[in-house]
């Protein structure tokens, strides 16, 4: 149902009232002048941040204040354009048409109910430090598993693992086999300053005779996953030493 004149009228009414109010409060922000001139300092520099935190904190509230007021603004000059063009009412989304509920609700209303919870839904906070755009994805940038040339250095994949080893705020919901608390993060199984797995559970003297072996997860490892019956630690069996 298209919006009556009278409708339109009423609305322009509550956005002009809006328009007016927002207005006086930006102009009694009295930001056009310097903190220094505002609170009468001769300098800024010469006193402790203490001795001026309350005036601080009180000039970084009227900016954000302000900063909110200045989109409001801008939002409600947009409705009086879409008033002027004849789309005002209209979703600028889906094409529909907005309900005069929802208008009287927020007369500066852009979209419908729907397209506003989907846009809401997907919608990325533009407040966030600048640092997040060198940094996403999170280790992203330095994983270098998956790098066009093969690498064996200390990434950033591996400075993860160090860390989580100790603990991450993952649970054993996370992982199809979470019965291994020690397990509970990416690559935990990754071979890690050896290439084959008795690599770092046999053992020997500093002759290099072999000693033994050592009880570790790179055991337990290639116990699991051998296919070698009888011979799965990787060294010669009696028999073959007979022989």
């Amino acid at each position: 149902m298209s919006l009556t004149e009278a409708q339109i009228d009423d609305l322009r009414q509550q956005l002009l009232s809006e328009k007016e109010e927002i207005e006086r409060r930006i102009d009694h922000y009295l930001l056009d002048e310097s903190m220094r001139d505002s609170i009468t300092e001769h300098s800024m520099y010469d006193n402790h941040p203490a001795d001026i935190g309350s005036e601080l904190f009180e000039r970084g509230k009227d900016l954000a204040l302000k900063d909110t007021d200045s989109l409001r603004l801008a939002k409600i000059n947009r409705a009086f354009e879409r008033m002027n063009n004849h789309t005002y009412g209209i979703c600028a989304h889906c094409g529909k048409e907005i309900p005069f509920s929802r208008l009287q609700a927020e007369p500066a209303a852009e979209y419908c109910i729907p397209c506003q919870v989907d846009l809401e839904a997907h919608e990325i906070s533009t407040n966030r430090p600048v640092e997040e755009n060198f940094l996403y994805p999170g280790f992203g940038r330095t994983f270098l598993d998956q790098a066009s040339h093969e690498q064996m250095a200390y990434d950033g994949e591996d400075a993860w693992q160090d860390v989580a080893r100790y603990g991450t705020s993952n649970s054993a919901v996370d992982f199809e086999d979470g019965t291994n608390p020690d397990l509970l993060y990416i690559d935990a199984e990754e071979r890690r300053g050896y290439v084959e797995d008795m690599e770092a559970y046999l053992t020997a003297d500093i002759y290099g005779n072999p000693t033994g072996f050592t009880r570790n997860e790179a055991y337990r490892r290639n116990a699991r996953h051998s296919t070698e019956e009888g011979n799965w630690m990787g060294l010669d069996s009696e028999e073959d030493n007979l022989e």
